[in-house]
């Protein structure tokens, strides 16, 4: 504290000079203490010219002594702290700077020590309250900095993670979406139409088969050596696109745990899928492009069989397995599992709202259980399913013992549906056979006895 009361007291003199003429500094004044302010000095203003050459003069080598032994004394007495605002303003008392200024200077009157103790006393607690403030809000801003730092470092090594989890997910969720198409094959089989056939063939094919596609090709970009052919850009923009997609399927995961749920389908464009490519082997792109042209177009059953049969000569020829199913899991397993996750949609389903999407969930839910097969299809196709299932029905006599009271109430709520969907369109009144068809039976008793339909097959083992 010895150096800082030095500096000051000479910049108060150089102040002062300007207040008078040099004089004899002799006067032994009876002044009595006055701790707050300047003003106490009073007539020894005059006399600051001769003070200054006394200070910086005559008594230097006292003044070093002194210094350096009132530097220690205030080393020492600052380490007595108090609580709150009061640990900076009682930091430095005007007792302590008076006694500092007597140490320093021994020759000084009391005059003299009270009225420099009064003019340095505000800005040296100014200085320690600053230098306080300095060292508090530094030490927030390192902390801050260190739990951000911290943090970023968390998100990053969980965010890496993910993105690992869900590259090493794909070898199995291509699996299981592989055989999940093959088993809807299955299923598409069992209609007597045609073009019924062709249709749901179309849907399969633009739907999961394009998701399988695109898995694979984010799955074989991940696993190929990067080309050494490859110019700069090109390998800038392809590592990035891998990259994105990687972030984008660890996403995909993170909101559902099967490849079939109520989440929408995974897809990669085709411009990006084009890119994804130049990271594939070139003997496996012609086979991943002919699947491609199988997905669009007219995309008929014999489309689909044809799927297969490419799909299962790349998963041979990659030595990857990606067209087996999944270790330890027969056909019973997944048409188990996605029963479950049928009954899982419908469970979410709000009672009395929503009756297509329940009428079409139940339909699926009836057609494997009363079919063996499981079906990937969408809400349209409801009718064209509930006529196949009428006329499986007729043909299994026993069956249609069984069956035959819940087949009529999914009919019966499906003519309910399209007669809303009637009215909402043409914005008119039921024609009166529609009407007392409805009478007959109330639309929320129509709905839960179709939900509850869905409830019960869905639950049966």
């Amino acid at each position: 504290m010895g150096p800082l009361l030095d500096r000051s007291l000479k910049a108060l003199v150089s102040w002062r000079l300007s207040f008078g003429e040099n004089e004899q500094l002799d006067n032994d004044g009876d002044i009595d203490d006055d701790e707050e302010d300047l003003d106490a000095f009073g007539e020894r203003g005059a006399n600051l010219r001769g003070l200054m050459e006394h200070i910086i003069g005559a008594h230097n080598q006292q003044r070093k002594t002194s210094r350096s032994k009132s530097s220690q004394s205030i080393s020492k007495g600052s380490g007595k702290k108090k609580k709150g605002k009061k640990q900076i303003q009682d930091f430095l008392s005007i007792q302590d700077v008076k006694e500092e200024i007597r140490q320093l200077e021994p020759d000084f009157d009391s005059a003299l020590v009270n009225a420099t103790a009064g003019a340095l006393y505000k800005s040296l607690v100014q200085n320690l309250r600053d230098r306080n403030r300095s060292v508090v809000l530094n030490q927030v801003q390192e902390d801050e900095e260190e739990e951000e730092k911290h943090g970023d470092q968390t998100l990053g090594s969980k965010q890496d993670t993910k993105e690992k989890l869900g590259v090493e997910y794909l070898p199995s969720a291509i699996q299981s979406l592989a055989k999940r198409i093959e088993l809807s094959s299955k299923g598409i089989a069992v209609f007597e139409d045609a073009s019924v056939k062709n249709s749901l063939s179309k849907y399969l094919l633009q739907s999961w088969c394009v998701e399988l596609l695109d898995l694979a090709i984010l799955h074989l970009a991940n696993l190929e050596k990067i080309s050494s052919t490859l110019a700069t850009d090109t390998l800038s923009e392809v590592l990035e696109t891998r990259e994105r997609y990687c972030k984008s399927y660890a996403g995909h995961c993170s909101q559902t745990s099967t490849v079939s749920g109520g989440q929408g389908p995974f897809a990669i464009p085709s411009e990006d899928a084009a890119i994804l490519l130049k990271l594939v082997s070139q003997d496996m792109i012609d086979s991943l492009k002919k699947l491609r042209k199988l997905t669009a177009g007219s995309c008929k059953q014999k489309n689909l069989v044809e799927y297969l049969d490419v799909w299962s000569i790349l998963s041979k020829e990659s030595k990857l397995e990606l067209g087996t199913a999944e270790a330890g899991k027969d056909d019973s397993q997944l048409l188990t599992e996605h029963l479950h996750e049928l009954s899982q949609v419908l469970s979410g389903i709000q009672p009395f709202t929503d009756a297509a999407l329940m009428l079409h969930i139940v339909t699926l839910i009836a057609f494997q259980r009363w079919t063996g097969s499981m079906l990937h299809a969408s809400g349209k196709f409801v009718p064209r399913i509930l006529r196949q299932l009428r006329l499986s029905v007729e043909q299994q006599p026993d069956l249609k013992q069984t069956v035959e009271s819940q087949l009529s109430s999914l009919e019966k709520m499906m003519d309910f549906v399209l007669s809303n969907v009637k009215q909402q369109q043409q914005q008119q009144q039921q024609s009166e056979g529609s009407e007392q068809g409805d009478e007959q039976l109330n639309p929320d008793q129509m709905w839960q006895s179709v939900y509850d339909i869905g409830a019960s097959l869905s639950t049966l083992v």
